[in-house]
């Protein structure tokens, strides 16, 4: 590992302590889907809870080249619930949307057509934010792969693509939108474009 990048992951885990209140971390909380493999004690385990259409997603705080899972004994210390850490994380994800636009990269050829969107360690994630997934994808519904947290693949609904594309890898989350819900805090979110590559 490049010794800058650890310093700059080692600095960032002393910001974050066993003193620190909600109020200063509240702002770098994340959302990140739940990985199929959870190599956790159980005292360590990260908090996690099931949103719709039946997605589990726990919650990270944002060390900028790292994230750290928050777990129950933090939401006991902060003095908060579930649903708190939900609501900001969300609030945070579409806030980070317009302040990091992810990376757009159309994928076609070879009977594949789908679309590569990237941003560091919450890509994923945007399955959570349908209003925003919306505006980057068109409203036509769409078949979502999330095959890790920095990336989100999104192949037409029609699409045999998705047994091609998932072939000799570990499968990833399938999600089909319809684009009928709205964003969870119930707000129309702002419109900005995304990077395109």
């Amino acid at each position: 590992m490049d010794a800058a990048l650890l310093d700059q992951i080692l600095a960032a885990f002393e910001g974050v302590g066993s003193t620190d209140s909600w109020d200063t971390i509240a702002t770098r909380v994340l959302p990140l889907l739940k990985r199929v493999r959870q190599p956790y004690p159980a005292e360590a385990a990260p908090i996690h809870v099931t949103v719709a259409p039946g997605i589990a997603v726990g919650f990270g705080i944002d060390l900028g080249p790292a994230f750290t899972h928050i777990t129950p004994g933090q939401l006991e210390r902060w003095g908060i619930d579930l649903t708190t850490v939900l609501a900001t994380a969300l609030d945070n994800l579409s806030a980070r949307i317009t302040s990091e636009p992810p990376i757009i990269e159309p994928m076609r050829g070879h009977g594949l057509d789908a679309i590569v969107i990237q941003a560091q360690g919450w890509a994923s994630a945007l399955v959570l934010a349908p209003d925003r997934l919306r505006e980057i994808l068109g409203p036509e519904p769409r078949i979502l792969l999330t095959p890790v947290r920095n990336a989100l693949v999104s192949l037409p609904s029609t699409s045999s693509s998705a047994s091609s594309w998932t072939s000799g890898r570990r499968s990833p989350r399938i999600i089909r939108t319809s684009w009928t819900s709205r964003h969870s805090a119930g707000r129309d979110p702002p419109s900005r474009p995304c990077k395109r590559r």
